[in-house]
């Protein structure tokens, strides 16, 4: 039995470098219209626009239509234009620690020292206000690593089921992946 694996041969060169990018489709006095990006958006979340010379124009998605997200930017929008690389970042929270004490540092969480700042917890209430979770949202090398082999799993799993594999069949997988993927796996 032959199985076509085009399908995860596809979603495996999506792993590694994923980048979720859009276009600018229109230009206004505070905002920027970005296509590509509706169905991956959410409010709040981070964007990156490319403008002339290699610079970037930082932003926030704060509006989402059907065919369309609208960006505020955290600068002059001199240099933007249609057609120019939109770079949906997601969420960007800030979560100070002890170690910000006596720093200076923006509404962004960016150190104005130049210093690098570490990752604090980030912490939430539970409905009912009845407690509070702290979790640490540090992405190690060691936890990007374990995700990209679950994915790889997970992609090998829904191949196997999109063919009607039963769990007792058994099958032969060569799978050529980029450097950092074959690290993880």
């Amino acid at each position: 039995m032959h199985t076509d694996f085009t399908a995860l041969t596809a979603e495996l060169s999506r792993i590694s470098n994923h980048k979720r990018i859009g276009r600018v489709a229109a230009v206004g006095t505070a905002s920027l219209e970005i296509a590509g990006l509706t169905h991956q958006a959410r409010i709040g979340d981070q964007v990156s626009i490319a403008l002339a010379g290699g610079r970037d124009l930082g932003g926030e998605i704060v509006g989402i239509s059907e065919t369309r997200a609208r960006a505020m930017t955290y600068a002059p929008l001199e240099g933007a234009a249609v057609g120019r690389e939109a770079t949906l970042l997601g969420e960007t929270g800030v979560h100070p620690d002890a170690s910000w004490v006596g720093r200076i540092v923006d509404a962004f969480g960016q150190p104005l020292d130049g210093r690098p700042l570490s990752a604090g917890a980030a912490t939430a209430a539970l409905r009912g206000n009845d407690a509070v979770v702290n979790l640490d949202v540090e992405v190690t090398d060691e936890l990007r690593s374990e995700g990209v082999a679950r994915d790889l799993i997970r992609l090998v799993q829904q191949a196997r089921k999109d063919a009607d594999l039963a769990v007792t069949d058994r099958i032969s997988l060569v799978v050529q992946l980029p450097a950092a993927v074959q690290a993880a796996v």
